[in-house]
């Protein structure tokens, strides 16, 4: 039985085409991409994506100047263990950006 995950990858990994390196490693892991869509989202379906997740582990307020930047990429993502796969492969997948070399 396979389960669907959702991954929403931000408009700052869109803009300068990392998200490229991050859909390949879904490739190889043998992820089928079930949807796809490009996407600016608002505070309102931000709310509706992370409401489970809010205030626990996200602030809406630091959310919304990250996703106001441009579009979104929105897949979801199908496989057995998709949830837990994901999870995985994203926790270990790093994407470096200029602001981290700067701290």
């Amino acid at each position: 039985m396979n389960e669907l995950a959702l991954v929403i990858l931000t408009p700052t990994l869109v803009k300068n085409h990392d998200f490229v390196f991050l859909m390949d490693e879904f490739n190889r892991n043998k992820f089928n991409v079930a949807a796809l869509m490009k996407k600016e989202l608002s505070r309102e379906d931000l709310q509706l994506y992370f409401k489970d997740l809010i205030p626990k582990f996200h602030d809406l307020d630091c959310l919304e100047p990250e996703f106001a930047k441009g579009e979104s990429v929105i897949m979801v993502l199908e496989k057995s263990r998709a949830v837990e796969d994901a999870a995985e492969l994203i926790g270990k997948s790093s994407v470096k950006m200029n602001c981290d070399w700067e701290k």
